[in-house]
């Protein structure tokens, strides 16, 4: 007997089949949902980030404008498409004051006092909307304020001298040790106290360097302080120096001048005018901003009178890196500018007529300030009238019984900028010196500047003492660290003998850059001083402690203090056998104690205090260490046998 086996059919049952698809369904839309909220979060992220992009374009467009009454409202005409995304983009400019009681930005006038003519600044808040998944509009907005007085790039707000001025800064003459304020008196031509002198002083100039291309750029500022008006106008300036190449006859500036408008210095408004003449065009990209104007502008041309090149007949030449002269193609270039109504402007050519070195501690002595500055007015008023700078007598700056040990040495150049002005302006001010005017340096625009990191140094003896002259490089902290980013002229004496301690800077731009030369017959300056090293001491020790304040400003980072925040510091000397003086910040200089005549074998201690502050030094932890001199012990420098001069920078903080 046979048996059939039935095969059962396997398979889902048709309840089966309808709760998996019921299942399969939500879980499919619960994904899709969620894909969707994916897709709307990633899109939104999207749209608000090219958004900014768009704010952060317009904000920069406005900051190239050439000029600051091109700053108004508006609006693109059409959307702007950026990955299938419409975006409209409008911006809404109010004018801002600047309060310098309150040291803020402010929209009315209230509280002001004086109201300036025309408002301090502008204010743009620029807007950008567009339309989202959902059918909802979307927006960002950024706003940022642009100084009348500095709109191009982000160096110090600064006065310029041209007629439109911007905010009035209250000022007192600086006392720094290295860095003089020259009355605008000839004090040769007058017995009699003058009433209301103004008085002239310039920033130490800070470096600025782009490695790549070798651009050096060099900013500083000259500040002539008026004792009538107790306030401050500040001609800035940049120096740089680039790489360019010929590009054809096109429309470009003239020089921009000064004139002499009632006794005074201005911008003239009629020069820097666009002219048919050669140009040129950057021949390295990526070089700093100023470059672009640079290169264009700087060519000369008989079609007016004014020239960047002084003495120049129809184009001055330029010349290749290997310093051939060259008609077309590539050249080398430096540039100097002045900020006129926030914004750089070519001018001529700086023109060196004197140079000098010192060291640090030269202005320490009140006597070295007035035989100094009576020296720089008495170069320029011989430049003015043509007898020839070296026939006057320079002070002695020479040093003795300098025992082993580094102090700093400080270069100082004159720069006189006749080229600035018309023939007339000068014939002006050779009038006035005639007549005894002892007011005419008020009318010159001369320019005493700190050289010293941009200057050659040697020494006729190294086995006597060395002096250093390392490679340019960007300072960043010019009030704590200026000559300890990189260092030229810090001179180290070794053995007894004498030297000589030689430096030596071109007369053109590159002497503000200290870049490679850009023609080959560049005139040079130098100057001498003798030091007479000898290893025992004569009771003629000194210490100079710098003291840098900083505090904390509105967005949390560190400031300079106000000079008033420097007084009142409590310093202890023990034992109290020397004479230590303190002098509290000035204006732009810095605050400094002055410990001079100090014997040998002085061992002691000096402290500074002050309720709220905190003292440090980066040196060593100044306040637990001893000065001792003359034994072949000093804990500030044990590195060097004996010392003659301690010079230790120390920072006061509040916070």
């Amino acid at each position: 007997m046979s048996f059939i086996k039935r095969k059962r059919n396997m398979g889902f049952s048709l309840i089966e089949v309808v709760i998996g698809l019921a299942i399969a369904t939500v879980g499919i839309i619960g994904i899709l949902e969620l894909q969707k909220v994916f897709i709307q979060s990633g899109n939104e992220t999207n749209a608000r980030m090219l958004a900014m992009q768009l704010v952060r374009e317009k904000l920069d467009d406005i900051k190239q404008l050439d000029s600051y009454g091109d700053i108004n409202s508006g609006a693109d005409n059409d959307p702007i498409i950026v990955q299938n995304i419409s975006f409209t983009r409008q911006w809404e400019v109010t004018e801002r004051y600047y309060n310098s009681g309150s040291e803020q930005w402010q929209e009315g006038i209230a509280g002001l006092g004086a109201v300036p003519n025309v408002a301090d600044g502008k204010r743009a808040l620029v807007t950008v909307q567009w339309t989202d998944l959902d059918a909802a509009v979307q927006q960002v907005a950024q706003s940022e304020i642009y100084s009348r007085i500095s709109l191009h790039d982000s160096t110090t707000l600064t006065e310029s001298l041209a007629e439109s001025t911007g905010p009035q800064i209250p000022y007192t003459s600086a006392q720094s040790p290295e860095n003089p304020s020259i009355t605008l008196i000839d004090d040769t031509m007058t017995v009699v106290p003058i009433e209301n002198v103004e008085s002239k002083e310039t920033s130490k100039p800070v470096p600025t360097v782009d490695a790549k291309n070798g651009n050096n750029l060099i900013q500083f500022e000259t500040v002539v302080y008026d004792q009538e008006t107790d306030t401050q106008s500040i001609e800035d300036f940049s120096t740089i120096n680039c790489r360019c190449k010929f590009n054809g006859q096109a429309s470009a500036s003239a020089p921009t001048l000064l004139k002499i408008d009632d006794g005074k210095l201005s911008n003239d408004d009629d020069s820097g005018q666009l002219i048919t003449k050669t140009t040129g065009t950057v021949s390295v990209s990526s070089q700093p901003f100023l470059c672009n104007k640079c290169c264009k502008d700087h060519h000369d041309t008989d079609g007016v009178n004014a020239k960047y090149v002084i003495g120049t007949s129809n184009n001055h030449s330029h010349y290749s890196t290997a310093l051939s002269k060259v008609l077309s193609g590539d050249y080398l270039e430096a540039c100097r500018f002045r900020r006129v109504n926030g914004f750089y402007e070519l001018v001529p050519d700086w023109v060196l007529i004197d140079f000098i070195i010192m060291p640090q501690s030269f202005f320490l002595d009140a006597s070295n300030v007035t035989a100094y500055t009576s020296y720089i007015k008495s170069a320029v008023r011989a430049y003015m009238t043509g007898i020839a700078i070296s026939s006057l007598v320079k002070p002695n700056r020479d040093l003795s019984e300098v025992i082993s040990g580094t102090q700093q040495l400080i270069a100082r150049g004159l720069y006189v900028d006749i080229a600035s002005l018309s023939t007339s302006d000068v014939n002006l001010i050779k009038s006035e010196i005639s007549n005894s005017n002892p007011k005419w340096l008020e009318m010159v625009p001369f320019y005493e500047v700190n050289l010293t990191l941009f200057a050659d140094w040697s020494s006729s003896d190294t086995a006597i003492a060395t002096v250093t002259e390392e490679p340019i490089n960007t300072i960043v902290d010019e009030t704590l660290n200026y000559y300890g980013t990189y260092s030229r002229g810090r001179m180290t004496t070794l053995i007894d003998g004498d030297v000589m301690i030689t430096s030596t800077i071109k007369t053109d731009n590159t002497g503000v850059t200290g870049s490679e030369a850009i023609t080959p017959s560049v005139a040079n300056l130098n100057d001498s001083i003798t030091v007479k090293v000898k290893t025992s001491s004569a009771g003629e020790n000194s210490i100079l402690i710098p003291v840098n304040c900083l505090t904390l400003n509105n967005k949390g980072k560190s400031a300079a203090c106000h000079a008033k925040d420097t007084k009142d510091i409590t310093i202890l000397v023990n034992p109290s056998n020397i004479n230590c003086n303190y002098t509290p910040q000035s204006g732009n200089s810095t605050a400094f104690l002055n410990c001079s005549k100090v014997p040998d074998h002085w061992s002691g201690q000096i402290s500074l205090s002050k309720a709220g502050y905190t003292f440090s030094s980066s040196e060593t932890n100044f306040f637990s260490s001893k000065f001792n001199f003359g034994t072949g012990v000093n804990e500030l420098d044990l590195n060097k046998a004996t010392l003659t001069s301690v010079y230790l920078p120390v920072t006061m903080k509040d916070y």
